[in-house]
């Protein structure tokens, strides 16, 4: 099985399916913007260019892509600030 996103990098949040893990991974990740201190440096960084309903999502994004990428390589998620 292969993902969109291996193959090129990109994929969208589409509206068609799975709302209510769509509506769990938006709760997520304003729960991320107040634990996360990379989530929280993203979001002022985002709040200055677009309005709240399209930062959320690209924050959503941002911490789907780090779910993706600790289940794929099976190691613990280590916070971290690159700085």
């Amino acid at each position: 099985m292969s993902f969109q996103w291996e193959k090129n990098g990109t994929g969208n949040i589409t509206l068609r399916k799975h709302a209510t893990q769509r509506s769990l991974l938006i709760e997520a990740a304003w729960i991320a913007i107040r634990k996360n201190p990379a989530m929280t440096l993203a979001y002022k960084g985002f709040r200055k260019r677009m309005n709240a309903q399209k930062f959320i999502v690209k924050i959503a994004r941002k911490l789907l892509n780090r779910i993706f990428f600790v289940l794929k390589r099976k190691h613990e998620y280590v916070p971290c600030l690159v700085g």
